[in-house]
């Protein structure tokens, strides 16, 4: 098992969108899952030649694919649908998954954090099953809406810019020397 310093300061996590030839990156990173990455990610077992044919739909359905990369090799992604519209509000749907040895080193937060932005102002779904705790504790780190189904959990989640007035109306230690202050925050006070 590798130690959280070795992966986070030996090796840089870089994220960047996969190009649509580059799907056979994806493809090996799919099968180096070991089954209970694969069955969280799927929801269900699935063999290589099930995770041959996933891949060869991406660009069908216009799906791209956000990886995260430590010394040029896929370690964890983040699939990203194509724009749906459910209730007249833009939705996508994502879906993540990160090799065994590489989860709890933030590689999912990463992904998070860039997929958010990439969507926005699309709300993100994410799907996953009851028994998936480190996806549900992601979901939760990002504040995300969460709703409890009979057989799976559905986070929703929205990209959240940091704002000087966000920070200070959520700020309990915030204290207002003058009003040059409340200015800087809005200035349209």
């Amino acid at each position: 098992m590798l130690s959280k310093s070795n992966i986070l300061e030996a090796h840089k996590v870089h994220t960047r969108l996969l190009k649509k030839d580059e799907l056979d990156m994806y493809l090996a990173h799919l099968q180096r899952l070991d089954r209970k990455t694969r069955e969280q990610r799927f929801d269900h077992a699935i063999c290589d030649k099930a995770l041959e044919a996933h891949c060869n739909t991406l660009n069908k359905y216009e799906t791209r694919v956000l990886g995260a990369f430590i010394d040029n090799k896929m370690r964890g992604t983040c699939e990203i649908s194509k724009r749906f519209y459910l209730n007249c509000q833009p939705v996508r749907e994502l879906a993540f998954s990160v090799e065994a040895e590489f989860q709890g080193h933030k590689i999912g937060s990463s992904l998070m954090k860039k997929s958010l932005r990439l969507v926005n102002p699309s709300t993100a779904m994410i799907y996953c099953q009851l028994s998936n705790m480190g996806m549900i504790a992601l979901a939760e780190k990002f504040d995300a809406n969460i709703i409890l189904k009979r057989d799976h959990v559905v986070s929703k989640l929205r990209y959240k810019q940091k704002t000087k007035k966000n920070i200070f109306l959520n700020s309990n230690q915030f204290e207002m020397t003058n009003l040059s202050d409340l200015v800087n925050i809005n200035p349209h006070f």
